[in-house]
């Protein structure tokens, strides 16, 4: 979907993600809610075979309910969604071992408050996509 990673016109992108609180385009998880809802949706959407999306009358709002668009769909859809979260993770330069050693550290490491308070940040982002993660696998 779209450009090559690296291919994007970077005036284009800036005119684009203005006001976007998601720069990084990486997965929006949040601790009380997990993934949005509206995310889980549009999954059930993209993951819809032809014949799923014509039983819903091809209406994104009726693939809001769990199992809308039938268990093979839901189950396609969480699929992605956990897929996406391991990306995300995956996609960090350090593991959560890594950081909470780093934080352990961070005195003899001579961390500023900057640097320690992105560290936390780090930490408490690789944690919340392991909550989501399993919280997924659950359903």
């Amino acid at each position: 979907l779209g450009n090559t990673p690296g291919q994007e016109n970077e005036e284009d992108l800036d005119a684009f993600e203005e006001g976007v609180a998601n720069r990084g385009r990486g997965v929006v998880v949040t601790r009380a809610g997990g993934i949005d809802p509206a995310i889980i949706t549009a999954l059930r959407v993209l993951v819809s075979s032809e014949e799923e999306w014509l039983a819903v009358g091809e209406a994104v709002g009726n693939l809001v309910t769990v199992n809308s668009g039938g268990k093979e769909n839901e189950r396609l859809a969480l699929v992605v969604a956990q897929k996406a979260l391991e990306l995300e993770l995956l996609a960090k330069p350090t593991t959560l071992g890594e950081d909470e050693e780093s934080w352990k550290n961070k005195n003899s490491l001579g961390l500023g408050t900057e640097d320690m308070l992105a560290l936390q940040f780090r930490i408490e982002k690789k944690k919340l996509l392991k909550e989501a993660m399993f919280a997924l696998s659950l359903l």
